[in-house]
Parts: C-alpha cells; sequence; structure tokens
C-alpha cells in the first residue's frame, strides 16, 4: 500500500512539472529569401520582421528559422532539390507553422514542394506582385504583402524635378530579374513627354557602364534598377554596383528601392522593405492568434513613396520645391537643434526659469502694493462706516470676549460710553442679563457666526430692550475677532405681543362659537359612559353574576370613553393656549381631519355638507399645530356664515389639499355668495369684516400666522358662486436649516 501511495506521488510530480513544458511550445516561422543572406533588401525585410518579434523571440514564444536560396550564384534544380531536402532533416521534426517567402524565385520553389515540405504551415509571401503570382498560379492560396513596383510615378514627375532633361538612360544587368525589369521600363517609360529620349543599358559589363557614365552630358540622367549579373556570369549586389555607378556618374542617378540611399543614388520612387517586413511579421502573429482562419489575407500593394538623398539634392542643383510634396528626405545636415539639443533645453530651461523668477517678483512687488493700498482704503471705508452706521456695531476679540471697540449707536442704545466699555466684556457691563461669561465663552470657541437672533438685554439705565443680532468672524490686526451688529426691535416685539393678544382673543371667540360642537363631542363620550355603568349596575342588582369578559369589555369601553373626552377638552385647551410657536414635522391630512372633526357636530347643525378631498398620503410639513388648526377652523366657521343665506341643499364646504413643489397647497371652498366686490382688496385688513357681528380680526390672524410659517393666504378670484381661501405651508425637505439654535 505504501509503495503505491508513493508511486501515485511521482506520478503527480511529473505530471505537474510537465504542464508548463507542454504549455510552453513556441510557434515557428520559417523565412525563405529567394537571394543572397547579405542582399541589402533581405537585410532590411529581416529587420522589419525582427523588430516586430524581437520580444517574443527573447521569451521563446516564437521561433524564427531562415533560408536562403541564393539563385544568381545556385540557379539549378539540383540546387532547389538540396535546399528541400536540407529544410525537410532541419525542421521536419518540428515543421513550421507558417512559412514566408521573399521573392518569386523563393515562391516557386515552395509552390512546388510545398506538400512534401510542411502541407499544414500557413505560407505568407512579400516582395512579390500580383502578376506575378498569378503567373505562379498561387495568387488565391497565399497571404501576405504586395509590392507595387511601378515606374509610372516617378516618370511622370522627373520633367518637373529636371526640366533640362532631354535623355535618360535606364541601366539593368544580365540576370532573368534584371531582364524582367527592363521589359516593365519599356513598356511604362511611355507616359514621359516628347523630347526625352530613353536609351538601355542592359547587360554591359560593369567597367563598360562607368565609362559611359562619367560621359554623359548635363542634359541626361540614369535610371538605375538592379544588377545582379554581369554578362559574364559573375554575380553582384545591386546597392554595390548602385554606388560604383554613382561614383563615376556625371549626372544624378535614380532608383527604385530605398536600400540604394545612401551610396550616391538621388533618390526616386521606392518601396520600404522594413515596412514590408513588419507587416508580414504582424501577419504571421494574426495566423498564431487566430488558428482557425481558414486563409491568411493577402494585403494590397505598401504604396510607394517618393525618398531623395539631401546630399545629392544639393550636390546637383534640385530645388526641394521641386519635388513631391509628400517626400521624404534623408542625410539632411543636422541643425543646431539636432546636434546641441539638450545644451539648447537646458539654455532656455534656465532662461525661462530667470524670467519667471523676474516676473513673478515685479508681479509679486505690485501685488504687495496693490494689496497694501486696498488694505488701507479697505480700513478707511470700514472706519467710515464703523462710525457712521445707524446700527449698533462692537468688535469683540474672540479668544477673551473682550470689547475692542464701539461705534456711537451701541453707545446710544447700551447707554455705556466707548471709554466705559472697551477692555470689558457684556457680562462685566451687565448687558446680557440672562447669560454667563461661560455661556458667552462657550460660543465664541466654536467659531460660530449668528444671524437675526433675538435676545433682550439691559441698558446701563435699568431698562430691558429686545434686540436683532448678527455677527461673524475677522481677522483684525493678526486677532481673531467678532463684529457684532444690534439692532433695536424692542418695538417690534410690542407689536408682536399685541397681535398675540389679538389671537388669543380671536381664538376665545372661535371656542364661543364652537360651543355646541364641544358640547356635543363631550355628551357623546360621557353618554357612553353613563350607559355602560348604567349597564353594569342593572346587571349587579339582577343578582346575577356578569362573566369576567363582559365586565372587562364595560370597564374597557369606559376608558375609551373617557380618553375621548379628555382629548376633547385638549384640544380645546391647546386652542386657548398662549404659548410660543413650536414647529414640528405633521401630517397636514391628519391636521385637516382633527379640525374638521371639531366642526362636524356645528356642520351637521347649520346643515353644511363638509367634505375632504385628500390625497392618499401627503408629506409632512413644518408648523405649529395649534395655529394652523386655528386658521382651518377659522376658514370654515367663515365659510358655515356665508352659506346662512344659501338654501340648506345646497350648503357645502369643501377642504381639499394637494403636495407641490417644496409646499403643501390647501384650500377652503364654499357654495355661497362670495365675497363682495368691495370687500375683495380689503378682505385681510384688521378690523374689516362682511359678518353683523364679526371682529374683523380673524382673517388678519389667520395670514400673520401663515406668513409667519413661511407661507402665503389668499383668495382665488371669484368664480359663478362661492368663495375659495387658499394657503400654503413649507414641506418638511423644501423648510432651511436654522442658522442659529437658542
Amino acid at each position: 500500500m505504501r509503495s503505491w501511495r508513493s508511486w501515485t506521488l511521482v506520478f503527480c510530480w511529473l505530471l505537474l512539472t510537465a504542464s508548463p513544458l507542454i504549455a510552453a511550445e513556441p510557434f515557428r516561422i520559417l523565412q525563405i529569401y529567394s537571394n543572397n543572406r547579405l542582399l541589402p533588401a533581405n537585410l532590411a525585410v529581416d529587420a522589419g520582421l525582427r523588430e516586430v518579434l524581437t520580444p517574443l523571440l527573447e521569451t521563446g514564444e516564437v521561433e524564427l528559422h531562415t533560408a536562403y536560396l541564393d539563385v544568381i550564384r545556385f540557379p539549378s534544380a539540383e540546387d532547389d532539390a538540396e535546399m528541400a531536402t536540407f529544410l525537410q532533416s532541419r525542421n521536419g521534426e518540428h515543421p513550421p507553422h507558417v512559412v514566408l517567402t521573399f521573392g518569386p524565385q523563393a515562391a516557386e520553389f515552395y509552390r512546388d514542394r510545398q506538400d512534401d515540405l510542411f502541407p499544414d504551415a500557413r505560407w505568407l509571401v512579400g516582395t512579390s506582385t500580383l502578376p506575378s503570382l498569378q503567373e505562379l498560379g498561387i495568387a488565391d492560396k497565399v497571404g501576405g504583402r504586395l509590392m507595387q513596383l511601378s515606374l509610372v510615378p516617378f516618370f511622370k514627375w522627373l520633367p518637373r524635378m529636371l526640366p533640362d532633361l532631354r535623355r535618360l538612360i535606364v541601366v539593368t544587368g544580365a540576370a532573368d530579374f534584371d531582364r524582367k525589369w527592363e521589359a516593365q521600363a519599356q513598356e511604362e517609360c511611355r507616359v514621359l513627354p516628347e523630347g526625352i529620349t530613353v536609351e538601355f543599358w542592359s547587360g554591359l559589363p560593369l567597367g563598360t557602364l562607368c565609362e559611359r557614365a562619367a560621359q554623359l552630358p548635363a542634359d541626361a540622367a540614369i535610371l538605375y534598377l538592379t544588377y545582379f549579373q554581369a554578362p559574364d556570369g559573375d554575380a553582384w549586389f545591386p546597392r554595390d554596383v548602385a554606388a560604383q555607378l554613382a561614383e563615376t556618374a556625371s549626372v544624378p542617378i535614380f532608383g527604385p528601392y530605398d536600400t540604394y540611399l545612401g551610396t550616391g543614388v538621388t533618390g526616386g520612387v521606392v518601396t520600404g522593405f522594413r515596412d514590408l517586413g513588419a507587416d508580414i511579421a504582424q501577419q504571421a502573429l494574426a495566423v498564431r492568434d487566430h488558428p482557425d482562419n481558414a486563409h491568411a489575407t493577402l494585403l494590397q500593394s505598401l504604396p510607394p513613396r517618393f525618398r531623395f538623398d539631401h546630399r545629392q539634392l544639393k550636390r546637383w542643383g534640385i530645388d526641394e520645391g521641386d519635388l513631391p510634396a509628400d517626400s521624404e528626405i534623408r542625410f539632411s545636415a543636422p541643425s543646431l537643434w539636432e546636434t546641441h539639443r539638450a545644451t539648447l533645453l537646458v539654455v532656455a530651461g534656465l532662461l525661462l526659469v530667470q524670467t519667471a523668477l523676474v516676473i513673478g517678483l515685479l508681479l509679486g512687488r505690485a501685488r504687495q502694493k496693490r494689496i497694501q493700498r486696498d488694505l488701507r482704503q479697505s480700513e478707511q471705508r470700514f472706519s467710515g462706516i464703523f462710525q457712521s452706521s445707524p446700527t449698533a456695531i462692537s468688535l469683540i476679540r474672540q479668544s477673551d470676549g473682550i470689547l475692542l471697540d464701539v461705534n456711537p449707536s451701541w453707545e446710544q442704545l447700551f447707554g455705556h460710553g466707548r471709554d466705559e466699555a472697551i477692555h470689558h466684556t457684556p457680562i462685566e457691563l451687565g448687558i446680557l442679563p440672562d447669560v454667563s461669561f461661560e455661556d458667552l465663552r462657550n460660543f465664541f470657541a466654536t467659531g460660530r457666526g449668528l444671524q437675526n437672533f433675538e435676545q433682550a438685554i439691559r441698558t446701563q439705565t435699568g431698562e430691558s430692550r429686545w434686540i436683532n443680532l448678527s455677527c461673524d468672524r475677522i481677522q483684525l490686526a493678526g486677532e481673531e475677532c467678532y463684529v457684532v451688529m444690534a439692532k433695536d426691535i424692542t418695538d417690534r416685539h410690542s407689536l408682536e405681543e399685541a397681535r398675540e393678544s389679538l389671537a388669543q382673543a380671536s381664538r376665545l371667540s372661535l371656542v364661543g362659537e364652537l360651543t355646541a360642537s364641544i358640547a356635543h363631542e363631550i355628551n357623546q363620550p360621557l353618554a357612553a359612559i353613563l350607559s355602560n355603568a348604567d349597564a353594569f349596575f342593572a346587571a349587579l342588582r339582577s343578582g346575577k353574576p356578569l362573566p369576567p369578559e363582559q365586565i372587562q369589555a364595560i370597564i374597557e369601553d369606559i376608558r375609551r370613553d373617557d380618553l375621548r373626552a379628555a382629548e376633547v377638552i385638549r384640544k380645546v385647551r391647546n386652542l386657548l393656549r398662549h404659548q410660543r410657536i413650536e414647529r414640528d414635522p405633521v401630517d397636514p391630512a391628519m391636521l385637516i381631519r382633527e379640525a374638521m372633526r371639531l366642526l362636524r357636530h356645528d356642520a351637521a347643525r347649520r346643515g353644511v355638507q363638509l367634505e375632504c378631498r385628500l390625497p392618499q398620503t401627503l408629506p409632512s410639513v413644518l408648523v405649529d399645530r395649534q395655529q394652523i388648526e386655528q386658521v382651518l377652523v377659522n376658514l370654515v366657521l367663515n365659510a358655515f356664515d356665508a352659506l346662512q343665506i344659501t338654501p340648506v341643499g345646497s350648503r357645502s364646504v369643501i377642504v381639499a389639499a394637494v403636495a407641490m413643489a417644496e409646499r403643501c397647497e390647501i384650500k377652503v371652498q364654499d357654495t355661497g355668495p362670495g365675497i363682495p366686490a368691495d370687500s375683495r382688496d380689503r378682505i385681510f385688513d384688521s378690523f374689516h369684516t362682511t359678518k353683523p357681528n364679526g371682529m374683523g380680526l380673524g382673517l388678519a390672524l389667520s395670514r400673520s400666522i401663515i406668513q409667519q410659517h413661511g407661507g402665503k393666504l389668499w383668495l382665488l378670484p371669484e368664480k359663478a358662486s362661492g368663495a375659495t381661501f387658499c394657503f400654503t405651508l413649507p414641506l418638511v425637505s423644501g423648510h432651511p436649516d436654522a442658522l442659529f439654535q437658542r
């Protein structure tokens, strides 16, 4: 058993260690070139490939293998067979996933041996034209990037670059590829204008070419295509031939490959081999990432570009303004910026920093002067306002509550002279009789301000007055201080007390009118209590004991009716009570129903149909419950009085409520005769009434109460019959928070 467990552990360890190796199989790419390894075009293509693949080659995710047919030196079928055998032996055990062929000879080689070599590999081609692929019969079987080896754009633009050109020499070698280039040039040179003679120097010895090129007149130019092979069979790199030819030629030389730039060739319409290699590499990676695609994509040709050597343009006097607009100029003489960029950046940075410092100092000095000037002006304005203001103003130090200064209005209000007040606290002066020094210090410690806070004070003569206080914290001479402004509102308080007395009188009047309803409301629970008590005593007299559950039910009925009577008395007491406004969140629907419950007996007595139209839910309002009940009762009783001359069957009062944006709107509508036209504008004036025995205070006090709650009471425009009074109350969600709580 122990041996079996050991072998199981060994097997699991082998699986765990072998899984990364299985998953790490690299993606293999084989590239086959038609020509020699050192051919500049091949080097450029390989550089473009490796530019894309190098990160993956370094991590081992991709393997890149290369083969060169070198068809110029080894053109025979036997050579191709030996290469095929070599590739099979080298890559047979680990065949490539993608095969890249560059040049028509490499494409032809792989076409004839694909099934024998690597039938499962994807095939991508480069450095080939669409006609050459069609000639090989593989245009619809491969992917890759085509090349556009057209001389037409060059022939069309050449007369603009060389307006004095009369003779164009086209140079090619003796290889098959050289002859194909010659044939293409013969076909495409027909776009040249008349007056330019085209000559073809094909398959000449290199020495002869150089001698002839050295003797060409100034109105001639050379178009060098390729020179892979001399007439004696020697193989050449076209770039090397371009360098020898440019060294001896007496006229500018142009060519179709960017690999010629830098050898003395002036430039031309060229194809970038490096860009081609990068494109083919991206396609190979796309095959790796999407192996289920049926075919790789055969992309359109890379557009050839005009590229020129700046040195040769200058040598032959060719103006860059005569070149195509999108031409690329290489080997330009480096500018001062290019040769000394770091130094120039450092110098420019130092100059900028120095300039910024100087400007900053100047601006800072100007700003300091402006601040000092504004400060002086501000102090002068403050001093003027402080001394001449009709509002009592004082400056109090926050740290200890000491008065630092007071204005003449303060002296007049509080009765203390300036010299007597400063260096003392308001507590020491006896100004705030209901505030202790500890309370004052705690308030200053909070750093808060006050807005419209009402406070009772005592003047030097002992007189009590009411003031409205506001204060804000400021910094004065480096110290935190409070600017306190006080306004005498004693007269307003007296008016409010008088108004409260009038409101009390109005409430007494309302209770008088509600006497019958109150008596009815109290009589009902009292009668029910008496009825239950009589029933209980009757049972006792009969000698038959009552079951406990019946006794409990009788006692519960008596308790409930007693609470009903107490609630009626409480409501009457609240209505009569003279108290400060205490605003709480209240359900307006419940408030309306409670007020209407007080009035229902009076409505039945007067033959009025009292109806409430309320939605299922209403948001809460922030009100004093008793005062709003007083307003509702007053408006409904006014409607009852207006309906006395209306036939009994037509007497109706509707109380409705609806929630609006940040407020609740309540309407009281009757079917009476309406408000007389001469009274509509004065209906809310004090002591103005339309009732024979009215005091003329109900509507005026009601409007005052609503306004104190932040709402509005008004009479809607007259309709066919009746009157409609409407008032609003703020919702809890829309009511502003108090800035200061006592």
